[in-house]
């Protein structure tokens, strides 16, 4: 098996693309060559460039060996590749990254690959006797899930103790608005999230929020565009990673490294 071949999936505006983003920065924070897809490479072709590209490999005609020997120059630095948009690529494309992963240095394979996408990306996978070896190579798995009305109260007291204002609570018909408003999307909660500790930051005053309070301030921060109500609902873009993200970060990133430094 390769040292790691991780597949992250999820619902769209789960927060995939930011998880991805931050376990780029981690890693490479960390000192490790990591090359990340925040699209869907469109054939093995483009695939082959773009980490040509990516880890500065000259021109040659044998694409794999050239990746073998840049790999077994630098075993101290693991080449870490992560695919955003994953569901989003050819099969012949998913075929060639299982083919990468099973270069080997040594006695070892050398890259570590992380899939993530849509639910599509594991219904394509199980329904393709070509990726069954893909699946076998697959070390572990993890869901990004929408949370439902029990659990986002508990998002909501979570984000709150990161910023320090454990003893601030919404009010029964605040907390229904904040789903509905929501859905049970990490990326739109942690949006909520940020209104709320925006508006009492600086203040000692931790009576619950109620709803009036609430509608007022998503209103407000409709009309000043800083939450536009046509993204607000749909972008991952305006979400910053909240604390059920940071969770699913900590399990990939230490799984990754487990695997890597073993």
């Amino acid at each position: 098996m390769p040292e790691a071949f991780i597949k992250l999936t999820g619902n769209a505006r789960t927060g995939k693309s930011r998880v991805c983003e931050k376990l780029t920065q981690f890693m490479r924070h960390d000192d490790y060559r990591v090359v990340y897809f925040d699209y869907a490479i469109e054939s093995p072709d483009m695939l082959r460039t773009t980490l040509a590209q990516k880890l500065e490999l000259p021109d040659s005609s044998n694409f794999a060996r050239l990746l073998e020997d840049s790999l077994r120059s630098d075993e101290q630095k693991p080449v870490i590749l992560i695919f955003d948009d994953a569901h989003l690529l050819s099969d012949i494309t998913l075929i060639e990254i299982y083919r990468l992963a099973e270069i080997q240095v040594g006695a070892h394979r050398s890259l570590n690959i992380l899939l993530c996408g849509e639910a599509a990306l594991e219904n394509r996978l199980r329904s393709n006797d070509e990726f069954k070896s893909l699946l076998l190579s697959i070390s572990n798995r993890f869901v990004l899930q929408v949370m439902d009305e029990q659990t986002l109260p508990q998002f909501f007291m979570a984000y709150l103790q990161k910023a320090e204002m454990p003893g601030l609570q919404l009010e029964t018909a605040a907390t229904n608005y904040f789903y509905k408003c929501c859905k049970g999307y990490p990326g739109p909660a942690t949006g909520l999230c940020q209104l709320v500790v925006q508006a009492r930051l600086g203040s000692m005053e931790l009576t619950p929020i109620g709803k009036d309070e609430l509608v007022r301030l998503v209103k407000s921060a409709e009309s000043e565009q800083s939450l536009p109500s046509s993204n607000y609902r749909d972008s991952n873009r305006l979400a910053l990673l909240g604390p059920l993200g940071l969770v699913v970060i900590i399990a990939v990133l230490g799984f990754l490294f487990q695997l890597i430094n073993d």
